[in-house]
């Protein structure tokens, strides 16, 4: 190994393309933002904002009647507005569409997954053809 320098590409101080001002830039970067501090131990940060949820959908006027032992594609809503400390469920008034329920004997269940409430049912639509069970 020697001790001179490898020469390099690079250009040199006192090369023209080099010595020409940089152009200013076009947009300045927003000053940064403090982080928040860290929460103490025993001390609880607030929760942000639920989101809005979407207008409650329109609710059948008659009950729905299904045979027993048959399929249905089941339109269903989650009407739960509070799940404790006045949080609503994230799914309240969504529309939802299963597209594969067993009636079992005549009275099929869906249940919300965060909230644990049954779904009320909007429309069902028998299948035609019925699946087959094995």
């Amino acid at each position: 190994m020697s001790a001179e320098p490898e020469p390099t590409d690079l250009p040199l101080a006192d090369d023209p393309i080099q010595s020409e001002p940089l152009p200013p830039e076009e947009e300045e970067s927003p000053p940064a933002q403090p982080a928040p501090e860290p929460a103490q131990p025993g001390e609880e940060q607030p929760l942000p904002p639920a989101p809005e949820p979407p207008p409650a959908p329109d609710l059948p006027t008659n009950p729905l009647v299904f045979e027993p032992a048959t399929f249905y594609a089941i339109e269903n809503v989650c009407l739960t507005q509070d799940m404790g400390g006045g949080q609503p469920c994230p799914h309240l008034n969504k529309v939802y569409t299963e597209p594969l329920v067993y009636s079992n004997a005549g009275q099929p269940v869906i249940q919300c997954w965060p909230c644990g409430k049954r779904r009320v049912f909007l429309s069902a639509t028998k299948l035609d053809p019925q699946p087959e069970l094995s």
